[in-house]
């Protein structure tokens, strides 16, 4: 599946900083996707590389997902929406990676043990 989907959602963080949040695609152009969920504390500027996040049970940690291109201040909260240039062009897509996580079930193990004590 790729980011091209609009239901899916991938855990990502922003290289410089370490902030996590979501990445979605609206379904209107694939020259952009949406990291939403970035706290305004954070210091986020044009440019900046975008991550997957080491946390996420579907991607390794640190492969480059984008960059910010805009910075949007939603003023009814506390977070940042952020447009992405994504790093793969989607119009011209010529090789994949097909990624198996052969530790995805001992992982989920492990997340469901620690969620169930708290």
């Amino acid at each position: 599946m790729t980011l091209l989907q609009p239901q899916y959602k991938v855990v990502v963080k922003l290289k410089k900083g370490g902030d996590r949040g979501t990445v979605e695609w609206d379904g209107v152009s694939p020259a952009y996707v949406t990291l939403k969920d970035i706290p305004k504390s954070a210091k986020v500027q044009i440019g900046d590389s975008v991550v997957t996040s080491p946390t996420s049970s579907l991607f390794p940690g640190n492969i480059m997902v984008g960059t910010v291109d805009e910075v949007m201040d939603d003023k009814s909260s506390n977070f940042y929406t952020l447009k992405l240039k994504p790093a793969t062009d989607f119009y011209n897509i010529e090789y994949v990676y097909v990624i198996s996580n052969a530790q995805h079930e001992e992982q989920q193990r492990m997340e469901d043990s620690t969620h169930k004590k708290f």
